[in-house]
């Protein structure tokens, strides 16, 4: 089978095909892996299916020329099959080499020789009986119709991993600036963090880059520009530091909107933090909800009050505030998602 299918398809048909095997296996694998042991699936893996999709749907296509411009042999000679390949190799050959040797005989003229060189050239380099054309025909549709469906394949299961890794604290990749409604449905997150050894600063930029913002409580400010990057130097999110004007609603109004991100300083840390519970109460009470996650970050040594801490988580779910905690005194019990 392999022989006649390199007999209509040649080198270039059969890495059409091998192009699209290799990519279905890899699928499979993946899929395999996902079922038994999720961590050891790669999000690398993906982009190389897609990459073995799209040569062999450009292969096929190549493939598909080749055998459209076979014509039809009405000879009635027994044809053999011979790889396209095997044929162009002979396209340089003289065509009285082609004829190979000759008798002379009597009376034979040089526009008779002139003649038969001619023919020679005009011959067709490869041709197909009927059936064989019907067959190469056939299996040509089909390499064309797997090759489209693998890349079609290819292209949604990588749509799928990407946004089910989008929300993930760690694991995404590519982060673009589409948050919404329609995302968190499709992949939610967890709306508490313990965050322990993780980076605060590249979790915000993170968070930044995929539409959302936040509010960070620490001792110092890690951003010294007055923005941060959300989509390279093209657009980028205006950052407030606390301070003036002096009203909390003021920097509460600008995360809920997206307008601004927000850092506020240790000293007037737990102040404004009980003021965000009053804010969100009210928001609450309109049932109201950001359509992007605001990020509150507490980065200090000492946690909130557990009773504060237990209404923010309340109250967050309700409005899409997350709460992120990263101190050595949190309960680790209080937060459904603990990054040690």
């Amino acid at each position: 089978m392999i022989q006649r299918l390199y007999g209509y398809f040649g080198s270039i048909g059969l890495a059409s095909v091998g192009a699209w095997a290799g990519a279905l296996a890899l699928l499979a694998l993946q899929a395999v892996l996902g079922a038994v042991a999720p961590r050891r699936q790669k999000p690398r893996a993906y982009w190389i299916v897609l990459a073995l999709a799209v040569a062999g749907y450009l292969l096929g296509q190549i493939n598909s020329d080749r055998i459209s411009a076979v014509p039809l042999d009405s000879s009635g000679q027994p044809v053999v099959l011979q790889p396209v390949e095997e044929l162009q190799s002979e396209a340089g050959v003289p065509a009285y080499r082609q004829m190979g040797k000759q008798r002379r005989e009597g009376g034979s003229t040089a526009p008779e020789v002139a003649a038969a060189a001619a023919t020679a050239e005009k011959k067709p380099a490869r041709t197909y009986r009927e059936a064989q054309l019907l067959e190469a025909n056939q299996l040509d549709r089909w390499n064309l119709l797997i090759t489209r469906g693998t890349l079609l394949l290819a292209l949604l299961t990588l749509l799928v991993d990407y946004f089910a890794r989008f929300n993930r604290t760690t694991g995404h990749s590519y982060p673009l600036p589409i948050s919404g409604p329609w995302l968190y449905r499709l992949a939610p997150q967890s709306p508490t963090l313990l965050a322990g050894t993780l980076d605060l600063k590249k979790y915000l930029e993170t968070c930044v880059r995929r539409g959302e913002t936040f509010l960070y409580f620490t001792t110092t400010d890690p951003w010294p520009a007055s923005a941060v990057p959300r989509l390279g130097r093209f657009l980028r999110l205006a950052k407030l530091v606390y301070g003036q004007p002096a009203d909390p609603e003021f920097y509460f109004n600008s995360v809920w909107f997206n307008r601004y991100c927000v850092v506020i300083l240790a000293p007037d840390a737990l102040t404004v933090l009980a003021r965000l519970e009053q804010y969100l109460e009210w928001r609450t009470f309109t049932k109201a909800a950001t359509r992007q996650t605001v990020q509150v970050v507490w980065d200090l040594p000492a946690a909130p009050p557990d009773l504060l801490l237990e209404n923010l988580i309340a109250l967050g779910c309700e409005t899409n505030f997350k709460i992120v905690l990263k101190s050595a005194t949190a309960d680790p019990d209080a937060f459904e998602e603990v990054h040690a």
